[in-house]
């Protein structure tokens, strides 16, 4: 499993509906950042012989190791070999962790499911909850204070009915424990092979396994949610989509969708030409220093043309700037009404994209 496939997962919580920002005003022009320093070019040295032999050995050692004893001695045989090795070694728990989490991810969500039964929650309120604030998202007349003084308090009431927390699944359920503590037997040597590719390529999340499988199992406690099987389905392939976005932009989508999960509508499947498309446009904002919808730029001056040069179309926009967290440019943008509108749209596909702290989502249906 490598770090960003979980780091993937973090943020996927409720998360829009609090916090004061402040909204990003049209045409308002944006400081370029100064050229990155370019790296040393020269490939660093690869594993000798004997470290490759040592790396061979240790891959075959962790595969049949059943004691954390065996399993740290096989990890550190394969990082002898560096960068090498700690692809290897990464790649191999990649592998062996595949079906376990599945499965540790399907009996949560079950376990998280019993715990809403239990709980007996009013589905005729979360109905009426629903409702209201879909409808006021609709209404022309839509504000900020009218956001601030209606649709939050609704979907903070809608968090508390439906919001579930992992440690109340966890204490339910002994044979959870027990898988639990199956997987972080893989922590170590996930970690230490995380920490050696790190160094090579810049760390892509500041998490250990166990914090990551702590946002895994809050995604995962989401399923218990009542919303139609297709949902599932969405889920699961942009929790595989969302590997290859950067962390931050696949926090902003998964925060988007399970306020959408909670609100009743639709998730919004990642479009990755949509992502490439908004992240292209966040950069030129960066970069020729302006701040709008309309690009400058040739063949760029429009959200269809921007679209359109990536192989994709689109239907909707939002922009920001300010912001490096993705959830903080999604809750400015819920308290902005045209935004909001957007974000609670009609819409199929979705593409968040970054360059600093500017942001870019376009919308497609």
């Amino acid at each position: 499993m490598r770090r960003r496939r979980l780091a993937a997962l973090v943020g996927c919580a409720i998360l829009i509906g609090s916090g004061t920002l402040a909204a990003a005003g049209p045409n308002k022009p944006v400081p370029t950042k100064p050229a990155p320093t370019k790296p040393d070019a020269r490939k660093p040295a690869g594993p000798t012989k004997a470290q490759r032999r040592d790396m061979t050995r240790g891959l075959n050692s962790y595969r049949q190791a059943r004691t954390a004893a065996k399993r740290a001695e096989a990890t550190r045989l394969v990082l002898r070999a560096g960068p090498e090795g700690a692809k290897a070694l990464a790649d191999l728990i990649d592998v062996e962790l595949r079906s376990p989490l599945e499965r540790y991810r399907a009996k949560f969500a079950q376990g998280a499911a019993d715990v809403l039964r239990k709980r007996g929650v009013d589905l005729q309120e979360v109905a009426q909850l629903r409702a209201g604030i879909v409808g006021r998202a609709r209404d022309k007349t839509l504000t900020e204070e009218i956001i601030r003084a209606q649709s939050d308090p609704a979907l903070a009431r809608l968090n508390l009915l439906l919001g579930i927390d992992r440690m109340q699944v966890l204490q339910a359920h002994e044979a959870l424990q027990k898988q639990r503590s199956e997987l972080l037997a893989f922590a170590p040597a996930w970690d230490a092979s995380q920490a050696v590719l790190a160094r090579g390529v810049g760390s892509l999340s500041n998490g250990s396994f166990e914090e990551l499988l702590v946002a895994d199992e809050s995604m995962a406690a989401q399923f218990a949610l009542p919303f139609p099987p297709e949902a599932h389905l969405a889920l699961s392939v942009n929790a595989r989509v969302s590997t290859v976005l950067d962390v931050e932009e696949a926090r902003g989508i998964a925060a988007l969708n399970m306020t959408r999960v909670t609100l009743g509508l639709n998730l919004l499947l990642i479009d990755l030409a949509l992502a490439n498309a908004a992240r292209d446009h966040s950069h030129d904002m960066e970069t020729s220093n302006f701040f709008s919808h309309q690009s400058p730029l040739p063949g760029k001056r429009t959200i269809g043309d921007r679209a359109k040069r990536l192989g994709t179309q689109a239907d909707g926009e939002n922009i920001a700037h300010g912001h490096s967290v993705g959830t903080d440019a999604i809750r400015m943008w819920w308290y902005s009404p045209g935004h909001h509108k957007n974000m609670l749209g009609n819409y199929r596909r979705v593409g968040l994209g970054r360059s600093g702290t500017l942001w870019t989502m376009m919308f497609g249906r």
